[in-house]
C-alpha cells in the first residue's frame, strides 16, 4: 500500500504503529532510542503490514513534559538525531509504503521557545498574541475552569497548560501566583482562535 496515492483518505483504512522514540530502537548502544534506530526497524514494521507510523514528539524540547513542551518546531532534539536523520526516516518509510504521522502539539509550546521569549518583551511585542493572556477583572486575576492563569507578565496573567498528572510543580518564587499549583508552568498556551491563529505554524509543514 502506498499511503500518498490519489486517495486522501488512505489513513482511514491503514494500520498505525505508534513509536515512542526514547524506547523503541537504539542505534548506538546508549540505551536511548533514536531516529537512526527507528530506520533500522522499518523492514520489521513493513513485514507487520502497517500503513503509517505515529511518531511521538522528536522536536527540540527541554523535556519538562516528555517532549510535548516544544522549544523549536523546526528542529530535532539532538538525543534523537538530526533533521537529516528525519529526512532519511521519511524517505525510507515512504519507500516501503509507510507514512509518518507526526505528533504535532500546537495548543501550547515550551516557555523556552523563541516565540515566547519575544512575547515577553511587552504587550505590543511580536508573537504576543500567539499566547493566551487575560487581564484582571477589578484588579483580580481569576483562574479559568479549564486553564490555570498563573503566571503574570506586564500586568496580565498567562494561560498555562494543565498538568495531566495532577502533581504540583515548583513555581517560580519571583512570579506572582494566583490560583492552584496543579499546573505545568513550562507550557504557555497558544491562541488557536485569535488574530494570528496558526500563522506561525504556516511557515513549515512536514508532509511525510
Amino acid at each position: 500500500m502506498t499511503p500518498y496515492s490519489s486517495d486522501p483518505d488512505w489513513w482511514k483504512s491503514a494500520t498505525g504503529y505508534q513509536i515512542y522514540p526514547r524506547s523503541f530502537a537504539c542505534s548506538n548502544g546508549d540505551g536511548l532510542g533514536d531516529i537512526p534506530g527507528h530506520i533500522g526497524k522499518l523492514d520489521y514494521l513493513a513485514d507487520l503490514g502497517i500503513g503509517f507510523i505515529w511518531l511521538s514528539p522528536v522536536y527540540a524540547s527541554p523535556r519538562a513534559d516528555n517532549g510535548y513542551d516544544i522549544s523549536n518546531y523546526q528542529d530535532i532534539a539532538p538525543e534523537f538525531g538530526t533533521l537529516t536523520d528525519m529526512d532519511r526516516l521519511i524517505a525510507a518509510a515512504k519507500a516501503r509504503g509507510i507514512g509518518i504521522v507526526m505528533d504535532l502539539v500546537v495548543n501550547h509550546s515550551s516557555d523556552e521557545h523563541a516565540w515566547f521569549h519575544s512575547a515577553l518583551k511587552g504587550r505590543d511585542a511580536p508573537f504576543r498574541d500567539v499566547y493566551v493572556w487575560r487581564d484582571p477583572v477589578n484588579g483580580v486575576f481569576a483562574p479559568c475552569q479549564r486553564v490555570a492563569y498563573l503566571r503574570r507578565y506586564q500586568g496580565q496573567s498567562l494561560a498555562v497548560l494543565a498538568n495531566f498528572t495532577g502533581h504540583s510543580v515548583t513555581l517560580d518564587p519571583n512570579l506572582s501566583i494566583d490560583g492552584e499549583a496543579l499546573i505545568a508552568t513550562h507550557s504557555p498556551r497558544t491562541r488557536l482562535n485569535g488574530p494570528v491563529t496558526l500563522e506561525p505554524f504556516e511557515a513549515f509543514a512536514i508532509l511525510a
